[in-house]
């Protein structure tokens, strides 16, 4: 029953990392941006 769904679930997966990765990645000098002065 769920077989149909793996392949369905996996590109899911793999776009979703894809697009966490990518965020992180555009995300990174914004939070050190915000966060450094706490740390500091």
């Amino acid at each position: 029953m769920y077989q149909g769904l793996l392949p369905y679930a996996l590109s899911y997966l793999s776009t979703y990392q894809a697009f966490t990765i990518s965020a992180l990645k555009e995300f990174k000098p914004l939070f050190r941006r915000l966060f450094e002065p706490l740390f500091v």
